[in-house]
């Protein structure tokens, strides 16, 4: 039958487990890793620096009064020197840092939160109407068949004369307008179960 053919297999088991996996959540995920490590380097901020700086030379300042190797032969000028930086002056900026990077933070951990509850929201509200959709086409397809017998019958009795015209041809209408509903019972099913594989393929991508 029709409803056979367009009958979700066990691919489409339900989805509501894996609304974590939906793309618009993962993306909320990611954004929240980098908050994360922008509220780390934020941090940093306020941590001292240290600084190492090694050079090696020589004295002389014109190179024309000696050769090069005699230069770094008698008169070498190595030096290293240690500096570290402590943000005193820089306190407030850095302090700032660290508050913006605090609230991205939480307005990222807010947007993922909204992200999973929309998934999860539009994920249940796809399988109900699925599954209410499925339980149409089931009512739609019997009904469908119900009329078809009607019309047999009533196409037997119009042409041994036990029913009217009239009667023969109300069942005829009510046997077309049954095959009717059926194919608009049978498209929406369709189309619903292409928003659930819509949700899959998303799922699938983010699995892999």
């Amino acid at each position: 039958t029709l409803f056979r053919s367009l009958e979700p297999d066990g691919s489409l088991e339900p989805l509501s487990q894996y609304a974590h996996l939906m793309p618009d959540v993962a993306a909320a995920r990611s954004s929240l890793k980098a908050a994360e490590f922008a509220l780390k380097a934020a941090k940093g901020g306020l941590l001292p620096t240290i600084g190492l700086t090694a050079a090696y030379g020589t004295y002389y300042s014109d190179a024309a009064m000696a050769g090069f190797k005699d230069q770094l032969d008698g008169n070498r000028n190595p030096s290293i020197s240690l500096s570290i930086a402590v943000p005193l002056f820089n306190a407030g900026k850095a302090s700032a840092a660290v508050a913006r990077a605090r609230a991205d933070l939480r307005a990222s951990e807010a947007r993922l939160q909204q992200a999973e509850s929309e998934a999860l929201s539009d994920i249940l509200e796809a399988e109900r109407q699925c599954a209410c959709l499925g339980e149409q086409l089931k009512a739609a397809e019997a009904a469908a068949r119900m009329s078809r017998l009607r019309q047999k019958y009533a196409t037997a009795e119009y042409e041994n004369g036990a029913i009217t015209t009239s009667e023969w041809t109300d069942a005829c209408q009510d046997r077309a307008q049954s095959e009717c509903e059926l194919v608009q019972a049978s498209c929406k099913y369709l189309f619903q179960l292409k928003i659930m594989e819509f949700f899959k393929d998303g799922i699938e991508a983010e699995k892999e």
